[in-house]
């Protein structure tokens, strides 16, 4: 059900059913509260146009002189955005997918450190050795054996799961500064959901 859902709420970002026509610019989001690293920011996100959107970010207070961080999104509607205190996390729609956008900001500087799309939303809470662990998913076990279950289909083992996990699942490691690609074991990988 989530995933229809998720569908329709997609299609109708992107192809801008029952939003304003184009030639009229939509502030879709304005954030003013987003503290990162000691500092409160403001994300804006404008639709100028049914497939193009300006994401902006700048700094309110307490910042080193950060410059404004602007870029044009392209093909993709905006879903929502937070902030972990190091980092903003941007969520995307793209018919099928969702993107995942993450923005570092230090020293007076914002750089995009992940653009990855991801067929469910990004899992947080994956641990590695007690380091922060994002995982993404090319698709469930239950797409992937081509049933229409979110989470794990009735009747798949432990070991089922984790075989098909570790073919659809892409794992990124925080390490301060970036994300990298990780391969090493993680405490949850197959995770029934409620």
């Amino acid at each position: 059900m989530r995933f229809h859902t998720f569908m329709a709420v997609s299609l109708c970002a992107i192809l801008g059913w029952n939003l304003p026509a184009a030639a009229n610019a939509e502030h879709i989001l304005h954030l003013e509260q987003l503290f990162i690293g000691g500092a409160v920011y403001a994300l804006d996100v404008v639709r100028n146009d049914i497939f193009v959107s300006d994401l902006q970010i700048s700094c309110l207070r307490g910042c080193k002189a950060t410059a404004p961080y602007s870029e044009v999104i392209k093909g993709d509607g905006f879903l929502g955005a937070f902030s972990n205190g190091e980092t903003l996390i941007t969520l995307w729609g793209s018919a099928s997918v969702y993107w995942i956008r993450i923005y570092y900001i230090h020293d007076g500087k914002i750089t995009k450190v992940l653009d990855q799309p991801s067929r469910t939303l990004p899992d947080f809470d994956v641990r590695a050795g007690g380091k922060p662990v994002m995982a993404l998913h090319n698709d469930t076990p239950g797409m992937y054996l081509g049933k229409m279950y979110y989470g794990n289909p009735p009747g798949l083992t432990e070991e089922e799961c984790q075989k098909i996990v570790k073919e659809t699942t892409s794992y990124w490691l925080w390490t301060g500064s970036t994300y990298i690609p990780y391969q090493g074991p993680v405490s949850k990988a197959c995770n029934p959901l409620p």
